[in-house]
């Protein structure tokens, strides 16, 4: 009795299996000639399969299978293995170049996806985290020799940032509220009158706002530090704005 064969067509599939074979093949980097030897057959049995004027024998799919580096259940999706059009077209658009042609092709690519990688590394922006938080109201330690990197996004605004500080307390609320970061042009004399800063006050750090009788709390809760109260007053650096948490990039 001859050995069965499985069907012609496979219900639903929009695909014939003539094409989905040659694209598992491309896929695999395998000529017709390649595959057949693999299988201990004839160039001419692959291409007739191909071509649908044959199908292979059921017992050949498993071996099939596993020199194409694809599944049994996969082999007999009904989903196209490449599943867009344009990749598809591709794929045989490359198969009528030459090898010289082919070689130029992949080498076009490789620079190409060098590019987009440095494009992706562009956009990440690192910045100076400051360990200690900037108080609103409550003394720290001063930061220095406690910072590490912080990799966020690059956007307009973290792209003119130096560093980052965690505000702690309410006196700057409701623009700067507790446990709010907050992104900081680093330099002493980028702060000017009414500018909102960083300052380190008697070795502890705080974010105040700059006014010329002293540094001003946005909550009237709080009295204007004076520099007559303090014996050493210093800009760390100008406050410009919020850090979105969403644009802090995973470590590694």
């Amino acid at each position: 009795m001859a050995r069965r064969r499985f069907e012609t067509e496979t219900p639903g599939n929009g695909e014939s299996f003539a094409e989905r074979l040659r694209s598992f093949r491309a896929g695999a980097g395998l000529t017709q000639e390649e595959l057949g030897n693999r299988l201990s057959l004839s160039k001419a049995a692959v291409a007739n399969w191909e071509a649908g004027r044959t199908r292979p024998d059921i017992a050949n799919i498993p071996m099939l299978c596993r020199v194409l580096k694809i599944s049994i259940p996969e082999f007999f999706a009904d989903e196209s293995p490449i599943g867009k059009d344009e990749e598809r077209q591709l794929l045989r658009l490359y198969r009528r170049l030459n090898s010289d042609h082919r070689e130029l092709l992949w080498a076009m690519a490789e620079k190409m996806t060098e590019q987009e990688e440095t494009a992706a590394t562009a956009k990440i922006h690192v910045l100076e985290y400051a360990g200690d938080t900037a108080a609103a109201g409550i003394g720290d330690d001063g930061f220095d020799g406690r910072v590490r990197k912080l990799c966020v996004r690059s956007t307009p605004l973290t792209k003119k940032a130096d560093m980052v500080f965690r505000v702690s307390g309410d006196s700057m609320q409701p623009d700067y509220p507790d446990g709010c970061m907050v992104l900081v042009q680093k330099g002493k004399n980028r702060v000017k009158s009414g500018d909102t800063g960083i300052f380190q006050v008697n070795g502890a750090l705080y974010i105040k706002q700059l006014r010329a009788e002293g540094l001003y709390s946005l909550n009237p809760a709080y009295e204007t530090m004076t520099p007559e109260e303090y014996e050493e007053i210093q800009a760390v650096g100008r406050v410009i704005g919020l850090l979105d948490t969403a644009d802090i990039l995973p470590e590694g």
